[in-house]
């Protein structure tokens, strides 16, 4: 049979297999119609929210704003905010609600990050802020209880892994998470990202997050 194919004949001799070995292998799949395309994770974009990329992005500008001691000017942000907003080819820096906010907007907001009237403002707050710009602050009962939970997963007296940061349920894992609407996609995890940024924010010399300050800075939200 092999000379036949190898030299293009007919071939007329009929083939019995009296026994077949049948041998069951996952190693090949087929399938009647072609599995469906997983489609990469895409943030579902809030009209009250920076997306984590604008997140990325402001962050990382207002910490060259920070000086030595992590700590900006208010006038400094109030002139900062309203240019780049008013800037079209800053827009898509911002949640589409900041693009008809003016002077006295970021005014309010700045004031109400400086309720002492120091004249600035911490890169910490402000930073973790814009984060959780979707939430709601809730009751000291709830962040005294968020506060336990960290310490629980704290690994030195007081601090907290990176890892235990991110595997401990917050009270913003459902307002800032993104819908999953597409079942053939996959899922965009925003709150484990949120949580990525805000350790990174408040992450200290040795490596770690000091939870009472984190904490601290919760508690000067407007």
């Amino acid at each position: 049979m092999r000379d036949a194919i190898e030299e293009q004949r007919k071939i007329q001799t009929e083939l019995r297999l009296e026994y077949v070995d049948v041998i069951v292998s996952y190693k090949f799949l087929n399938f009647l119609d072609p599995p469906p395309v997983v489609l990469p994770a895409k943030e579902q974009i809030a009209p009250n929210r920076f997306t984590i990329t604008q997140l990325i992005l402001i962050i990382k500008e207002l910490q060259n704003l920070a000086n030595e001691k992590g700590y900006i000017e208010d006038y400094a942000l109030v002139q900062f905010f309203t240019r780049r907003v008013s800037n079209g080819l800053c827009r898509n820096d911002f949640p589409a609600d900041w693009h008809s906010k003016t002077l006295k907007d970021f005014q309010k907001m700045i004031r109400n990050l400086d309720r002492e009237s120091y004249g600035y403002v911490e890169f910490k707050t402000l930073a973790s802020y814009l984060c959780l710009l979707a939430t709601t602050l809730p009751n000291e009962i709830f962040i005294t209880g968020f506060e336990e939970e960290l310490n629980d997963k704290s690994e030195d007296e007081g601090y907290i892994s990176k890892a235990n940061f991110l595997e401990t349920a917050s009270f913003f894992d459902i307002s800032e998470s993104s819908p999953h609407t597409e079942s053939n996609s996959m899922v965009f995890d925003r709150v484990r990202l949120i949580k990525e940024i805000l350790f990174d924010i408040h992450k200290e010399a040795n490596g770690m997050v000091n939870i009472e300050d984190f904490i601290r800075v919760l508690g000067e939200f407007p």
